[in-house]
Parts: structure tokens; C-alpha cells; sequence
């Protein structure tokens, strides 16, 4: 069932249909006077929560947990949350949880259904990041259901993700990778400056960027003056409508970052290269076009956009890409631990050996929290350990000639 939220002059009206009458006709629940569309969505579910109640149309004792997760994602997810995290919960839905208890009636599901869905997932060696967000996607969903008088509580409260250490489980862990400078020379070498790649593979060595941002990135946002990019957005992929839409970076985390001389000389290059090939294709260019919910659609009318990232001939170079690099650097140049995010691994790594402060690299990296910079800082390498002895040397060095130990 459909709960239609109408604008009536300055208020909004939430509406659904009924069961059927003795005259065959559908009865029609309707109610106006909120300020908000959001304020009406929330009245709307819960009155039809409670019309549900009466078991005349939307039975709660036999609704099952897919049917109800349909309900909660169009009437609080799509109203409240953005939409690529609304695309990341349908996604962890799709392949975790719908196919494990989505047939499970709704009241049927307890605490020890989920906290064995979770054990089991454990098991598997999903990582601990994976866990924590079934278990925030399956609380947020239950939680809904309490507020609109469908569940007297939320049974994950009390579900508890297991901990590796005591039970000797061993979570599954991207493990992080640094490229080094002879890899990426390698790999540069097979996309070198000129193709499609080359420029987001030097926005993650170079600056860190998260490969939703290193797309993302137009020339609006580069300060060739001042040597800085500003990161203020990242394309993701709508499966329902096969189109890359722009959002927020994750986290929200936009900034602006200092770029090195040598990446300036390139974007520098790449811009005269854009506008030479621009002059010589005319109007069979491509301009590239975001319409007013953000997506990158050049068959709907929207305001054009300036991607760092295109073709020759104008045409948007999307993420997808990097599958095809992945595929040539792991097989052609036996390099199998390179990934886009390993870019930004290596380029964090670097940041700590030449000695930056955290809470730099920190905002330079985007991380929502200081302890995921630290978690890569911890992580000392040898040329950190040679630095950090030779410290040691010259503090004591003058100390020990006076007492006479050297």
C-alpha cells in the first residue's frame, strides 16, 4: 500500500486507501494541516501502522520482514537519510539480510534469530565494519517499526556482535596495501599521461582522494593559483536508474587540499589538452549535464559541468574504469595487491613517514574520526623505525659522551 503525501496551499496532506466497503468501493484515510512533508510522512506511517492494526488491510502478525523494509525505506529512509546511504542500506539488504530472514513474519523475528544472523556472518569472516552496519541497518529498521506501533520493542537491542579476540574468530579485513614507487611507475608506464586513468590514479597517489572523489573532481574545484583542490563531492553509481549521481564526500568531509607542483603541471597540461580537443571536435564535443537531483544525464536538461575526468572527446569517464586497470595491473604487470583505495592507503602511509602531523593528514584524508588516521600512523614501517632510531641516537649521543659511555 501507497501512502501519498500532497501539498494543500502551505500544508501538507498524507493519504492511503482502505479495504473495501460492503459496496465493493475503497475507503480513503486522509488528514492535512502539517508544516512539513516530512511531518505529514511520519503521521501518514503511523496512522497507518495503527489502521494496520485492525487487521483489515496491512496485517501485522503476517507481514513478513521484506514487506516491511519496503515500507521503512520508502517512508523514512528516502525522507531522511541521503540518498547514497539509502543506496548502500538496499544494497547490504539485497545480499545479507533479506535473503537470510526477509520471508520471516515481522513479529516472529527475536532477539536470537538476529543475534545467530550476526554469529553467522562472524563466522564467515566478514569484517567487523560489515557487521556493525547489518546490525545498524536491521536496529534502524526495527526501531521504525517500534515507533509506528507495530513492535512493542526493537529486538536487536540486545544483540551483541561477537568479539574476534575471545572466541578466536578471525573477521575478514581488506588488507591495506602500499604501492610502491617502482609499482606505480610500472603502472603508470601502461596508462601514462593521455589516458582515461591516468589522472584519477594520480588524484589517489598523489592526494589520498577516495575514488568517488578522484571522479568527481571539476575544474571549477582547482586552484591552479593557490595549488589546491577542493573536494566538495563524490559520483556513485544508482543501480535503479543505471545513472552516476553526485552527493556529499563521505562523512561530508569536504575540504580543500594542497597539491604538489608536479600534479599542478599535469592538471595544467590536461586543461590545454581539454580545451584543444573542445576547439577541435566543435559541436560534436560532449558536454556533460547534472540535473537537479544530481544526476549525470546528458539526455534530460540539467546545468553543464566541467569534469577533470573525461574522454577525448568529452564523453564522462566514470569509476567503472578501474575495474578495467585493476584487471590489466593485477594479470599484465603481476602487481595483484593494487586497488584504487590501496592509492590512498600508500598515500597515507607516506604522510606518516615524512613526519606530518595527524590531525593534518587526518583532514586531508576526509576521516570522519582521528583513531582511522591513527590506525594507519600505528602501523610503523622500516624507514620510520630507522628515523625514529637515529632520534634516539642524537638525544642520548651528547649525554653518553659526558658520562663517559662512548
Amino acid at each position: 500500500m501507497e501512502i501519498r503525501l500532497e501539498k494543500r496551499g502551505k500544508t501538507w496532506q498524507y493519504s492511503f486507501e482502505g479495504t473495501k466497503n460492503e459496496l465493493g468501493k475503497r475507503t480513503r484515510i486522509a488528514k492535512g494541516g502539517y508544516k512539513t512533508k516530512s511531518a505529514a510522512s511520519e503521521a501518514g506511517a503511523k496512522a497507518y501502522a495503527e489502521y494496520s492494526e485492525t487487521g483489515l488491510q496491512f496485517e501485522t502478525n503476517h507481514v513478513t520482514l521484506r514487506e516491511f523494509v519496503d515500507f521503512w525505506i520508502e517512508q523514512y529512509c528516502k525522507l531522511n537519510l541521503k540518498k547514497s546511504a539509502v543506496d548502500n542500506y538496499k544494497k547490504r539488504l539485497r545480499y545479507h539480510i533479506l535473503p537470510a530472514l526477509g520471508h520471516m513474519r515481522l513479529t516472529a523475528i527475536n532477539a536470537a534469530v538476529l543475534q545467530k544472523f550476526i554469529n553467522e556472518k562472524a563466522q564467515a569472516q566478514y569484517s567487523h565494519n560489515t557487521l556493525v552496519v547489518l546490525k545498524g541497518i536491521l536496529s534502524g529498521c526495527f526501531n521504525f517499526a517500534v515507533t509506528q506501533n507495530v513492535l512493542k520493542y526493537n529486538p536487536m537491542s540486545s544483540v551483541k556482535i561477537p568479539s574476534a579476540r575471545n572466541n578466536g574468530l578471525r573477521l575478514r579485513k581488506a588488507p591495506n596495501h602500499v604501492i610502491s614507487p617502482e609499482a606505480f611507475e610500472k603502472i603508470l608506464a601502461r596508462f601514462p599521461e593521455g589516458t582515461t586513468a591516468y589522472i584519477p590514479l594520480q588524484f589517489g597517489y598523489r592526494c589520498g582522494m577516495r575514488v568517488g572523489e578522484a571522479f568527481a573532481v571539476t575544474w571549477d574545484c582547482v586552484d591552479f593559483e593557490n595549488k589546491t583542490i577542493k573536494i566538495d563531492k563524490q559520483v556513485t553509481w544508482d543501480e535503479t536508474k543505471s545513472l552516476w549521481y553526485l552527493s556529499k564526500p563521505k562523512y561530508d568531509s569536504e575540504r580543500i587540499i594542497a597539491i604538489d607542483d608536479g600534479l599542478v603541471e599535469i592538471l595544467r597540461r590536461a586543461r590545454e589538452s581539454q580545451l584543444r580537443a573542445k576547439e577541435y571536435y566543435g559541436d560534436n564535443y560532449s558536454t556533460n549535464e547534472v540535473d537537479a537531483e544530481g544526476y549525470i544525464n546528458n539526455d534530460q536538461p540539467g546545468h553543464p559541468i566541467e569534469f577533470v575526468s573525461v574522454r577525448e572527446n568529452g564523453d564522462y569517464a566514470a569509476p567503472r574504469i578501474m575495474q578495467h586497470v585493476a584487471s590489466i595491473v593485477h594479470y599484465d604487470l603481476n602487481i595483484p595487491e593494487f586497488t584504487f583505495h590501496s592509492l590512498r592507503h600508500t598515500h597515507a602511509t607516506m604522510l606518516a613517514e615524512a613526519g606530518v602531523p595527524i590531525k593534518y593528514a587526518q583532514e586531508r584524508l576526509g576521516h570522519k574520526e582521528v583513531e582511522m588516521t591513527l590506525r594507519i600512523y600505528s602501523h610503523t614501517t622500516q624507514k620510520i623505525n630507522e628515523d625514529s632510531r637515529q632520534i634516539l641516537n642524537q638525544m642520548y649521543q651528547k649525554q653518553d659522551n659526558i658520562d663517559g659511555i662512548i
